[in-house]
This record gives C-alpha cells, structure tokens and sequence, in this order.
C-alpha cells in the first residue's frame, strides 16, 4: 500500500521525471504580455457563412448522394447540422436531426 496517497505518488512522480530530464531548479519566467492596444483582431475579415453557401453545400451532398445511389442523409445535432443548416443545437437525450433528401423538392 503506498504510503500518501495519489497526490503524494504523482508529486513525486513529476518530481523524479524533471530529475531524469535533466530540469535545473531555475523556473524560466514567461516574456510579459503584449498590452491588449497592441493586439490586432483575427476576426476582422472573417464574414458569416451566406444562404447560397449553404445552399451549394447542400447541392454537393446532393450530388454526391446521387451519384452513390442514396436516398437521404440523417445528420444529427453538431458540427454536421450546422455545416448544412447553420443551426447549432447542442445534443440531448431527445433526437434533432435534419434529413436531406437525395434531390431538391421540385417546386410544383
């Protein structure tokens, strides 16, 4: 049975691979912080994703669906029903899916 516990164990742990690393007990201070005056946005140029993105997404999965002879795509909630939607719904114990048909509604 060891003696201290898990925290004892893994303090020593790290302290004996810093030893085995060849680590100096000298702590490397971190290069001070840019003022937030200084910093650019990365965001600046970045535009929401439009309709007719959304809509030639879709038009390639179609495309692809019939090519490969599929009937329709089931995404769930995430990062695919987002990607072809744009709706973000986070996942429960209930079912969000969107189906995709293989062609467009024909409007009639």
């Amino acid at each position: 049975m060891m003696r201290g516990g898990r925290r004892a164990f893994l303090k020593g742990a790290c302290a004996w691979s810093l030893m085995a690393a060849g680590a100096t007990r000298r702590v490397a201070t971190a290069a001070p912080l840019a003022p937030a005056t200084e910093l650019k946005q990365i965001t600046g140029g970045v535009h929401p994703i439009s309709t007719a993105e959304r809509r030639a997404r879709l038009a390639k999965v179609q495309a692809l669906m019939e090519q490969r002879r599929i009937g329709a795509l089931l995404i769930e909630s995430g990062a695919a029903l987002e990607y072809f939607t744009g709706i973000r719904w986070h996942r429960s114990e209930r079912t969000t899916a969107a189906v995709i048909p293989r062609a467009a509604r024909s409007s009639s």
